[in-house]
């Protein structure tokens, strides 16, 4: 935001935002039929026949239809064709219909000219993407519609786990404990997952910190303050020293870490 490098604020019409229902509507129903056609090979597969492609031609579909099934195999399989024979003419509707609004937008068709890029591809990227203006550079847009595939960057990642996820200190802590270790190893393994982009994982582990849940003038206190070596609660702040600090540049090569502000809790 200090380098104005954020595309200009875009607000889309109640046209576009329309025709989005569109492309969505078909979208979904194409998914649906998807799954359809994926559970119909399955049905024949348990009785030992693997149509593939051939299942959609006329004589596979009368081959299907014919196929002796138990009597809850068979339902499903004429359940499945009439929802299939619902779908198509929504489908094929919803499409032609994508494809004349197409035809009405010279951006749109200018994108169509380029391979790989239809009448469904082309309305979706321009009503996404609203006026490419508003972006500095193509590399912006690009990343913007999810079209670069992977971009060096870097993050800071920061669990907040708790000191007692390194040793249980009263009864009664047991379940609480494992948490925070399950924290810890996670934080740990994650670093190692994420590192090569650039990404620092960090988990802060604070003891007992005065907050609302805990305060340093309340009873539970009482036995919590003399398990500090500084025999005293921490403050929010001083934890949030250090998330700043694992957040900034000089935190860059601190990853995998857990690192405990508990006023000597643990030592």
């Amino acid at each position: 935001m200090l380098e104005d490098r954020f595309p200009k604020i875009w607000v889309p019409s109640p046209e576009n935002r329309d025709l989005r229902q569109l492309l969505w509507h078909r979208h979904r129903l194409v998914q649906m039929r998807t799954r359809i056609m994926n559970q119909l090979p399955a049905l024949a597969m348990n009785e030992g026949r693997r149509w593939k492609k051939k299942l959609w031609s006329e004589q596979g579909r009368a081959e299907l239809e014919k196929l002796g099934l138990a009597p809850w195999a068979s339902r499903r399989r004429k359940e499945l064709l009439e929802l299939l024979d619902r779908l198509n003419p929504s489908i094929q509707e919803l499409t032609a219909a994508a494809e004349r609004e197409a035809r009405k937008r010279p951006d749109v068709l200018r994108l169509m000219t380029h391979q790989g890029v239809g009448a469904l591809t082309a309305p979706a990227y321009v009503l996404k993407l609203g006026s490419p203006e508003r972006f500095h550079r193509g590399k912006q847009i690009g990343t913007y519609v999810g079209m670069v595939p992977s971009e060096d960057s870097s993050a800071r990642i920061v669990m907040v786990g708790s000191c007692l996820g390194e040793r249980v200190l009263a009864p009664g802590l047991v379940p609480y404990s494992a948490t925070k270790g399950a924290v810890k190893r996670f934080t740990q393994g994650l670093s190692r997952e994420v590192g090569a982009r650039g990404i620092t994982v960090n988990n802060v582990q604070p003891g007992p910190i005065d907050t609302d849940m805990n305060p340093a003038a309340g009873d539970w206190a009482i036995p919590q303050k003399p398990d500090t070596a500084l025999n005293r609660f921490g403050t929010v702040d001083e934890v949030a020293s250090l998330v700043a600090f694992v957040c900034g540049p000089e935190g860059s090569y601190i990853t995998g870490a857990n690192l405990t502000v508990d006023g000597g809790t643990n030592a």
